[in-house]
């Protein structure tokens, strides 16, 4: 079983062209997100290719295209259950647990919370489309009374003006 070569703090920040403080933080943020780095002594993150090649992905997504390191990491987690992984070898003292069924776990819980969130964002979606549709409506009905009113005043001031010229032409006759 041929054994995949692992990288410390500093070598992985050397090749991402970042500081040993920001790889921390970005993996701190992936590890909330539920992905699991291997671990050696003092409890120091190794980090294989696999691990390099997300960072690579987090690192564009934050600097090339504007995403939070939050978002980032999510986006990471949730592209990672969908690749297949071989799990690492698990230490002599640490209990044997896979982490290629730990990721598809935490995916799954992950997948259901965005499919919770995605209905729940239709749902405000939909009350936000009604929301317009009936405040369009109102508008509507409001323009129509004004135009309503002003023809009104407009016929009413054309029926003034036209019985100032028939009064006006009644005294002329008369005082002519």
């Amino acid at each position: 079983m041929p054994s995949e070569r692992a990288f410390w703090t500093r070598e992985v920040a050397d090749i991402l062209h970042i500081g040993e403080s920001t790889l921390r933080k970005w993996c701190i943020q992936l590890e909330k997100n539920s992905n699991v780095f291997t671990k050696g002594t003092n409890s120091s993150r190794a980090f294989i290719e696999w691990d390099i090649a997300n960072l690579r992905r987090l690192k564009e997504l934050i600097q090339d295209k504007g995403v939070t390191v939050d978002q980032a990491a999510n986006l990471i987690v949730s592209m990672d259950s969908d690749d297949v992984r071989t799990p690492p070898v698990p230490q002599t003292n640490a209990p044997v647990a896979s982490r290629h069924s730990r990721s598809r776990c935490y995916s799954r819980t992950a997948r259901t919370a965005l499919e919770r969130q995605n209905e729940q964002l239709l749902k405000a979606l939909e009350e936000q489309r009604q929301f317009i549709d009936r405040r369009l409506i109102e508008r509507d009905q409001r323009m129509i009374r004004a135009i309503q009113e002003i023809r009104k005043n407009q016929q009413l001031t054309a029926a003034a003006a036209e019985e100032q010229q028939i009064n006006k032409g009644f005294f002329r006759r008369f005082f002519s």
